[in-house]
């Protein structure tokens, strides 16, 4: 099986070199191939890349506040760019929920909502997206629905 070795590291220049210089001691040939790895993409994601992509949205957001670049104006630029996505329900819970239930909750997570922290939520979003934009929202889910 072949070891893939990765070029554009110091690490991997160096274990490049270490490869080489053991076939040559050894009498093996020595030329190193570059190849591709299989690709990995239908994997899901791991531990670590999810642990870097939250460091890394935090670092971002960081980054963005201190330069003062308000929600509001990176929504609107990437909007006037033609990025705007349909809405699923997770971005609906990032963009729009979540902020709006940390006022209300002065919470973090939703996990650490009491018993009236989502109606509160669910009643001013209602009336809101109504006069503001003229859509009703959807009923919230109950198990006699």
């Amino acid at each position: 099986m072949p070891v893939y070795l990765d070029p554009t590291t110091p690490e991997g220049v160096a274990a490049i070199e270490l490869e080489a210089g053991k076939r040559k001691l050894a009498g093996l040939p020595h030329k190193v191939v570059f190849a591709e790895p299989e690709s990995t993409a239908h994997l899901p994601k791991t531990d670590k890349q999810r642990s870097a992509a939250h460091i890394w949205f935090r670092e971002v957001a960081d980054t963005l506040n201190d330069a003062g670049l308000e929600r509001v104006i990176v929504i609107k630029a990437l909007q006037e760019r033609g990025l705007d996505m349909p809405w699923d329900g997770e971005s609906f819970k990032a963009d729009v929920y979540k902020p709006v239930f940390q006022k209300v909750a002065r919470a973090e997570s939703t996990e650490d909502a009491n018993r009236t922290d989502h109606s509160i939520c669910y009643e001013g979003m209602t009336r809101w997206f109504a006069q503001k934009f003229g859509v009703t929202l959807p009923l919230w889910p109950r198990q006699d629905r």
